[in-house]
């Protein structure tokens, strides 16, 4: 049994002081026997525990009911060099504060963000000439907190962090290697685990080989877990996120570089959880985990980020997921991506409406070449179908699943071109009820300039507006009971 406690004890004086857990809003499911969502406490403790498959707040269940959020404004990119997706300090607090009100209302109990740094990225660590490079999230951190939300944090460790190169011969020096087609229908190659190119780091780092780049990153997320150690809206920390490619996957060098990265973590913060979100291959990452007998102790949850099934009555559910994880896991699993985006293509509606058949692979084409749209009200209500299917899904396999993070809060307009504008993804995927998957409008929520365009950014820094699609209202009923 694995099982972990986070402990917050508090001593107060003459005084009562309120603390708010992370809150299981009731939904009238099997699964919300929940706590209290706000503790009143003198002398006492809040004792969240990871046990078994799942998670209980004071010995009662908890489901994670969670929203990737990732509120990169218009006009900014995930990759901009002062930021690498970190939005979460005191600069875009009012942001921040909109946002988990209203994540709050819909009932949110969770959300994981996908990189937070403890320092400027580009310019590391605090030192006499550069002395004001530390980053402070408290202010976002106290935020979620004070209402009723966790968070689970990820420092974004580089790809650089694994490189690969294809060489003619096995290596006869002891490098790992493994043999894989560069392609569908192409012949095998000898792919060596690169230690020798160097590759751009951050600008106070340089070049840097794989071994290097690894280090540093350590270093910084075991910073950002000693500035955050004690605070109770952390809930853990992502290592990676679908770093989980066919090379990383049966390399014993890289579980055990984020196995012992885990362990270093736990020393350091012992009161939270650590967790790996892995791309849904159809549980292959983790077959090749047990196959290989891969040390993985230190690693309290998996993560699957998973886009299977559609809204056919049959299939609006996620397969055969939970019986495939269960058969090779036995820690805690939280569906860490699902949804479709909001969109489509003019040609589509014309010529077959939307939502499209599931499964009807004649309209894929126009993904690339026809006329990206959003879905009008009364095709939205079939993205609300999508997700209410796939919820009740996991809470039917709770003895599975501790919850589902769903993606994502917002409209993320930077992914696919022009940051000033909703932009298309060429992809199709039949399953999504649009037919197409556009990367920039999986939000919840739509986004809105509230800035004129022309203003220079990001000062001054106005808050994008937030319009809630069908689907909020239908998670908030699914997950308040309103």
């Amino acid at each position: 049994m694995n099982k972990k406690r986070f402990l917050i004890f508090c001593s107060v004086l003459f005084i009562s002081v309120i603390f708010w857990a992370c809150d299981d809003n009731g939904s009238g499911d099997s699964v919300s026997s929940q706590p209290d969502d706000i503790h009143d406490i003198t002398e006492g403790e809040i004792d969240i525990e990871v046990e078994g498959r799942g998670f209980t707040i004071n010995g009662q269940p908890f489901t994670v009911k969670g929203v990737n959020y990732s509120p990169i404004p218009i006009g900014m990119s995930f990759t901009d060099g002062d930021k690498i997706g970190d939005v979460f300090f005191d600069y875009f607090n009012p942001v921040h504060e909109e946002d988990i009100k209203l994540m709050k209302e819909m009932g949110v109990n969770v959300i994981r963000i996908y990189g937070m740094f403890p320092w400027h990225p580009q310019n590391g660590p605090a030192n006499p000439n550069n002395p004001v490079a530390d980053r402070d999230h408290t202010k976002f951190l106290d935020m979620l907190y004070d209402n009723g939300i966790c968070v689970f944090i990820t420092y974004p460790i580089g790809d650089e962090a694994f490189q690969y190169k294809i060489v003619n011969q096995e290596p006869t020096d002891g490098s790992f290697f493994v043999k894989l087609p560069t392609g569908p229908n192409s012949a095998e190659q000898i792919w060596v685990e690169d230690e020798q190119s160097v590759k751009p780091g951050f600008e106070w780092l340089g070049q840097q080989t794989a071994a290097e780049r690894r280090q540093s990153d350590k270093q910084a997320y075991l910073a950002l877990a000693e500035k955050y150690k004690n605070h109770p809206a952390v809930f853990g920390w992502v290592l990676t996120n679908e770093k989980n490619s066919p090379q990383n996957r049966v390399n014993p060098n890289f579980w055990g570089y984020l196995n012992e990265l885990a362990g270093d973590l736990k020393t350091v913060a012992p009161k939270k959880e650590t967790m790996i979100t892995l791309i849904d291959d159809g549980m292959t990452t983790l077959e090749k985990v047990a196959e290989n007998n891969f040390d993985v102790d230190n690693i309290d949850i998996w993560g699957i980020n998973s886009y299977r099934g559609n809204t056919n009555s049959v299939s609006n559910n996620f397969d055969n997921l939970f019986s495939s994880y269960h058969a090779v896991s036995d820690k805690p699993l939280i569906i860490t991506e699902f949804g479709p985006p909001s969109s489509t293509r003019t040609e589509i509606v014309n010529s077959v409406g939307v939502p499209i058949t599931p499964g009807d692979n004649s309209q894929l084409g126009f993904c690339a070449s026809g006329t990206f749209v959003e879905f009008d009200n009364t095709a939205q209500m079939s993205v609300s179908d999508y997700l209410e299917g796939h919820w009740n899904d996991i809470v039917a396999n709770s003895d599975v699943a501790a919850g589902g993070i769903v993606f994502s809060w917002v409209d993320e307009w930077w992914k696919s071109g022009d940051k000033d504008a909703l932009n298309k993804s060429p992809g199709g995927n039949a399953n999504f009820p649009g037919g197409c998957g556009d990367e920039e409008a999986f939000g919840i929520n739509s986004v809105v300039f509230k800035r004129n365009p022309s203003d220079p950014f990001p000062s001054p820094f106005i808050p994008d507006e937030r319009v809630h699609r069908d689907q909020f209202f239908t998670l908030k009923k699914l997950w308040t009971g309103n």
